[in-house]
């Protein structure tokens, strides 16, 4: 059983404490939007891709006009 004494403790003791609050989360602490939806990883690989796409774009360009060519020397 508790005492008027150790009740009048406990009390005291209570209103001394402080409360506790959550630590607030910095804006630095979140995760990086770029990284959370791989944006870094999307861009090299569409920088990639399309370096690849513009090089074969090239070589079916050359491709394309040596007919043109041919035929001048033909003519």
């Amino acid at each position: 059983t508790l005492t008027p004494s150790t009740i009048a403790t406990l009390t005291t003791l209570s209103e001394l404490t402080p409360p506790t609050t959550a630590p607030s989360t910095l804006l630095q602490d979140l995760p990086n939007f770029s990284l959370l939806f791989g944006f870094d990883h999307r861009l090299k690989t569409l920088e990639a891709n399309f370096s690849e796409f513009m090089q074969a774009n090239q070589f079916a360009g050359a491709v394309s006009s040596i007919p043109g060519i041919v035929q001048r020397y033909v003519d």
